[in-house]
């Protein structure tokens, strides 16, 4: 896949939970729409509180990177990564590893993140 074409890219979120079709996500969502929330996070703050740290910064041309990149450029908009399992001061992101990468490369450093509501609290206090 040609990088110039991926630097072209515009990546969009989908923002309104309902209206996110989880069933298209390769892991799936682990809590109902209800218990989800959206919130902008720098993936900076984001990544040094993750269990893979800067791993996300090693941006790779898998197949799934290039059928994102498809995806994108047919005008759809992604789902946010889901933060989850969050202990102490780490926590683990089920979904969306490739989408955080691609921002990354695109130099994008806010995105939405989906979180559980009643862990909204916790995200918030450590990224301070």
């Amino acid at each position: 896949m040609d990088l110039e074409k991926i630097q072209t890219l515009k990546v969009e979120f989908i923002i309104e939970i309902a209206d996110m079709p989880f069933h298209d996500l390769r892991t799936g969502i682990s809590d109902s729409k209800d218990d989800l929330t959206t919130f902008d996070l720098d993936i900076s703050k984001v990544i040094g509180c993750t269990d893979f740290g800067s791993d996300l910064y090693n941006f790779i041309i898998d197949e799934h990177t290039k059928n994102l990149v498809r995806f994108i450029h047919k005008g759809n908009k992604l789902i946010p990564p889901e933060i989850i399992n969050i202990s102490g001061d780490k926590w683990t992101i089920l979904d969306g590893k490739h989408r955080i990468a691609l921002c990354i490369k695109l130099g994008i450093t806010k995105i939405p993140f989906l979180i559980r509501k009643r862990d909204l609290s916790k995200v918030l206090n450590l990224i301070k």
